[in-house]
């Protein structure tokens, strides 16, 4: 019997960086940068996923996936963004569907690990939403109800 392993994947997001965009905030800059110098680079392309299943389909590795639904506040995953190449955001959803899946739970963390999104308007706020989180009330960070469609 071998050692059993969990693994916690924290905040991927189809074909970009969601890192490049926290970089390129908290640095003010169009070309962030690692402490090394080396630059972040604000893609990542989808055969990172396919390599990322293979191994975990390869160990049997069992855990949390948790994908950001708004990745740094520019679409929805399910439609895609301004620039987003939709035929690899749907192999990006498709992988994950069908190889992620069955080894590891799938949840959002937050929204967009960026600008804060308002849900009513589907815009962004000035605020990050770690920052915007920081002074909510309870009433105000509850999961939203569904309402019933209007007639």
């Amino acid at each position: 019997m071998g050692i059993p392993m969990s693994l916690i994947v924290d905040d991927p997001a189809p074909l970009i960086n969601v890192y490049w965009w926290h970089a390129a905030e908290h640095q003010n800059s169009p070309n962030p940068s690692l402490k090394s110098g080396e630059p972040v680079v604000p893609t990542i392309p989808v055969d990172f996923l396919d390599e990322f299943a293979a191994v975990i389909e390869r160990w049997g590795i069992r855990g949390k996936f948790t994908v950001l639904p708004y990745p740094a506040g520019l679409g929805k995953i399910s439609e895609g963004w301004p620039g987003c190449d939709t035929r690899a955001l749907s192999q990006w959803i498709e992988t994950t569907r069908k190889r992620v899946m069955p080894l590891m739970d799938i949840t959002p963390e937050i929204l967009t690990h960026a600008k804060t999104l308002d849900l009513e308007t589907f815009g962004l706020l000035a605020e990050n939403e770690r920052e915007w989180a920081s002074h909510q009330r309870e009433r105000r960070v509850r999961p939203l109800r569904r309402r019933p469609p209007s007639h």
